[in-house]
């Protein structure tokens, strides 16, 4: 299945390969753009982010947005259980931070959601990626050991297109 990017080179190619305007390419590009923003819609995921630093927030939530998908943010994990508990199904994703002084840490809260007691409201299967500065292999194991899919560094110097990749899969799944 193409995704969100493809189409947009799809459309792009069309655009240039027309030479002069007349209604049936005209009616053409308007089809292609109307597809493009519903597909575009109906393929972006919808992420929890949980996250309490403001330049993290601004860092990781664009890169979330220039990748095409929507998200809510919640600066405690207090907020985002009470989110997901709201709106189970309204999420396809979590994206947390790991260290959220003085509150709970990430692992915490993706325990708290795997297993306390919420399983029957909030899917089991829902992905967990652990975006955190801890550059850690025993944070590491200790994440996905606890339930999370995925475990992404986050720092300034750092991309975050693996994580990028990742729920890029999870639209094509």
């Amino acid at each position: 299945m193409p995704n969100h990017t493809s189409l947009q080179y799809i459309i792009l190619l069309q655009l240039l390969t027309l030479h002069t305007i007349n209604p049936i390419k005209t009616l053409a590009i308007n089809t292609y753009s109307f597809f493009l923003y519903s597909y575009g819609d109906f393929m972006s995921l919808h992420i929890l982010f949980l996250e309490d630093t403001p330049m993290m927030v601004e860092f990781v939530g664009t890169a979330l947005k220039e990748a095409g998908f929507t998200y809510d943010h919640f600066p405690n994990p207090n907020q985002a259980v009470h989110a997901l508990l709201e709106k189970p199904k309204h999420y396809d994703a979590v994206v947390s931070d790991w260290e959220m002084p003085p509150m709970c840490d990430g692992l915490t809260f993706l325990m708290d959601i795997r297993y306390g007691g919420n399983e029957d409201i909030i899917p089991k299967d829902m992905p967990f990626i652990m975006c955190t500065g801890w550059d850690c292999d025993q944070h590491k194991e200790d994440a996905i050991e606890a339930g999370a899919n995925f475990y992404q560094v986050k720092s300034l110097g750092e991309s975050l297109q693996p994580m990028i990749n990742y729920l890029n899969t999870l639209i094509r799944n």
